[in-house]
């Protein structure tokens, strides 16, 4: 990953782990943030998928935590 951004000719570089996946809008759907010249960069909310054992849901409900908060502190 870090070869591709340092090689990286354009002006945006989306990123993304192996074992992930994202919605088939989701960079479609960030990228006119980036028409605000104060914004760097923008990070989807992460979401556990299909949580089968004890650390899954437990991570789960942090994420689930962590994106609720973050929604209500920048309206």
């Amino acid at each position: 990953m870090n070869f591709g951004i340092e090689n990286n000719n354009s002006d945006l570089v989306g990123c993304l782990d192996a074992d992930s996946f994202v919605d088939k809008d989701a960079l479609k759907n960030m990228i006119p943030y980036f028409e605000n010249p104060k914004i760097m960069a923008v990070v989807p909310a992460i979401k556990v998928h299909n949580a089968k054992n004890l650390l899954q849901k437990t991570q789960k409900v942090e994420y689930d935590v962590g994106s609720f908060l973050e929604k209500c502190l920048l309206i």
